[in-house]
Order: C-alpha cells, then sequence, then structure tokens
C-alpha cells in the first residue's frame, strides 16, 4: 500500500514505513493527481487542495490532515466518494492562546490593557482559553457564539452587534462556513469594517 504524505510536516518521516509498502514524501504544494493515483492514503496541511480534481480516479480512501481546519477539503466530495476526512481539533490550542496573548500586548502597547473589551467571537475550545486568559489579565470580555447561546442561554453570550458597540479588540475563532443559520463567511466583511 501507498500513502504521500506532505514533506513540511514536522516530525512525520520514518512514521509510517514500518506499515506501508510505499510512502512518498513531497512538497503540499507540489502534490498532484499522478503522485496519488494509486495510493490509498493522505497527510496533509492546507498546502494541498484536496478536491475533486485531486482525487478523482485515485484510490484514495483516507485524508488526513495536520491541521485545525478543513477548508482546504471538499469535504462533500470525499464524503460520495467514501473517502474518510481526518483532522487534528484542539492540537494548536496552546500554541494560538500564546499567539493571541501576544497580539493583545502588541496591540495595548502605549495603552496597556486594563479597562478594554474584548470580544470573541466563537467560544469554543481555543476562544473560551481566550476568554480565561484575557480576564486574568484585567479585559472585559465579551463573548459572541450563536450555537452555544441556543443551547445554553443568553446569560454569557452578547449578539455580533453588540460586540460592535462596545469592544475595542476583537478575536475570531470559528470555523470558515458557507451555508446555515451560523455562516461565518463574510462575519468580518465590509459591514463589520465601518
Amino acid at each position: 500500500m501507498k500513502i504521500v504524505i506532505d514533506t513540511d510536516i514536522p516530525y512525520i518521516k520514518g512514521v509510517f514505513e514500518p506499515y506501508f509498502g510505499k510512502v512518498i514524501y513531497k512538497k503540499g504544494i507540489e502534490i498532484v493527481h499522478n503522485d496519488i493515483k494509486d495510493a490509498v492514503a493522505l497527510i496533509v496541511r492546507t498546502r494541498t487542495i484536496c478536491n475533486e480534481a485531486l482525487l478523482k480516479g485515485s484510490g484514495i480512501r483516507a485524508i488526513a490532515t495536520a491541521t485545525v481546519g478543513t477548508d482546504h477539503i471538499d469535504i462533500d466530495y470525499c464524503n460520495t466518494q467514501g473517502i474518510e476526512v481526518f483532522s487534528a481539533p484542539g492540537s494548536n490550542a496552546g500554541g494560538v492562546l500564546q499567539w493571541m496573548i501576544a497580539v493583545l500586548f502588541e496591540l495595548s502597547q502605549g495603552t496597556g490593557l486594563q479597562g478594554k473589551v474584548l470580544g470573541v467571537i466563537g467560544v469554543g475550545r481555543i476562544g473560551g482559553l481566550l476568554v480565561k486568559a484575557a480576564e486574568a489579565l484585567g479585559l472585559t470580555v465579551l463573548q459572541c457564539d450563536p450555537p452555544r447561546a441556543r443551547i445554553e442561554g443568553d446569560k454569557h453570550f452578547f449578539p455580533l452587534k453588540v460586540l460592535l458597540k462596545e469592544c475595542d479588540l476583537f478575536s475570531f475563532h470559528v470555523p470558515l462556513s458557507f451555508k446555515g443559520v451560523d455562516a461565518t463567511y463574510q462575519m468580518a466583511g465590509n459591514d463589520f469594517l465601518k
């Protein structure tokens, strides 16, 4: 069995060789249909766009992405073809939180964080960690998470338009989605930035 792996995924070289007959490493952006036509699995990052153009007629049965998001994978197409998709949700939570705290300090140079109001849009694992850390740093935090608000009530959650009026800083922790009542595409579009 053959698998194709993005060569830029840290620490992956040598992991799969004992289990697969052939392991091919290639830069994610350079992976093309010819590379995967006789492979059963693909291990990628966001650089590899996994859509019908890449996958059609291949032997791929599983795609694993070393990322939280799956925007680079056509999930609908994979579902119709019986291709399983695996992602790594939460795997970068600590790193994202550290980066966000660094950004908050950078943005507050000269003015400090006390008295500032942070709007956190999307209060899942990473957004929730940021809420706790920001409050510990003395910020007031307003949370916006419509799916959670519907389940848990509005006690801790505010509509996005309230955050727009009340917050000095914003942090988005939402998946990119195009459909449904909670679609996030263009959430921070022109109307938001006015």
